[in-house]
């Protein structure tokens, strides 16, 4: 095909069925191809592109082959989010049979220009990629794409979480999250390195099936929270004990209100061997390797003691 009868254009509400199985199929044949475990649940992806639709800040585009005619083919997608300060990218997918042509650089390039415009820190991108995928690797380094940091990609059914028994010694309780907690809750994030995400952090509680959660101590004090133990949501926590509370709570609850067999995911650096060791001794598998990668400035996590998990792009 010609390069030169592709186009980008805005998402469309008609497209999101299209969009979605093109999403999730070239994720999940990738995945196949090299032996990893599917990359999407089953309706993931339809609720990706319905959010960033329906969300102020979030730009999802497509890409259209013969966008001239009324017969114009979707071969592919991207999503631009400017909620906040830092501009993020993904999740970006291309037709099987339109890949390798300039098609995913074309979408990459448009969702920089529009994170260039909209969002208030300019010339900063940030997305997660695929360790494995060579390709997409090359592609943001090309860019300008520097890689920051690897991580790994952990799940669990919440019915198979071991719980702790003794974890209620920790004096610790757990609320869904609501707007009286949406300021604490970006406060811990800007510890991290200074930026708000509050937006983002706003826009979970209305979060459809993974809720938004806050931990506090014995003083009322933030400790932990999550944006929803799923592709696109992080976490944060001051401590490994804040952390730990977080996913046995979320565990038991999930079961104890008819979601057992709801899939619990975290992304966890490679700076946090402890983490990664007490999640595989509470039964969590290991799916596969992550690489953030970001353009322009970058402050590394800090303090070391506090638990960051990155959600599908930063």
């Amino acid at each position: 095909f010609d390069m030169m009868s592709v186009v980008c254009r805005d998402f469309k509400a008609e497209d999101l069925t299209t969009v979605a199985k093109i999403c999730e199929t070239a994720f999940n044949e990738f995945n196949q191809s090299i032996n990893l475990p599917e990359e999407f649940p089953a309706g993931a992806t339809e609720e990706i592109f319905e959010t960033a639709y329906n969300s102020t800040g979030m730009y999802p585009i497509v890409a259209v082959l013969d966008a001239a005619n009324a017969n114009e083919i979707i071969i592919g997608s991207n999503v631009a989010d400017c909620r906040d300060e830092v501009g993020s990218i993904g999740p970006i997918s291309v037709v099987t049979n339109y890949q390798n042509a300039g098609t995913a650089r074309l979408l990459m390039r448009a969702v920089l220009q529009i994170i260039n415009k909209q969002c208030k820190l300019k010339g900063r991108a940030r997305l997660m990629q695929i360790s494995a995928n060579v390709k997409s690797y090359s592609l943001y380094l090309s860019l300008g794409f520097n890689p920051v940091g690897n991580l790994c990609h952990y799940e669990i059914s919440a019915d198979l979480v071991q719980i702790d028994a003794d974890i209620t010694r920790l004096q610790l309780r757990c609320e869904p999250l609501s707007q009286d907690t949406v300021d604490a809750c970006d406060a811990l994030y800007r510890s991290i390195e200074g930026l708000s995400r509050r937006n983002e952090i706003e826009d979970s509680l209305n979060n459809k099936d993974h809720k938004p959660f806050i931990i506090l101590d014995a003083q009322g004090q933030a400790i932990a929270y999550t944006t929803g133990a799923h592709i696109t949501g992080h976490t944060v926590a001051q401590s490994i004990d804040a952390f730990k509370f977080l996913v046995q709570y979320l565990a038991s609850s999930m079961s104890a209100n008819g979601h057992s067999k709801t899939t619990l995911m975290f992304h966890i650096p490679h700076t946090e061997p402890d983490v990664a060791r007490w999640l595989v001794s509470s039964g969590f598998r290991l799916m596969r390797q992550v690489t953030q990668m970001v353009i322009g400035p970058y402050s590394p996590f800090a303090p070391e003691a506090l638990i960051y998990c990155p959600s599908i792009t930063y």
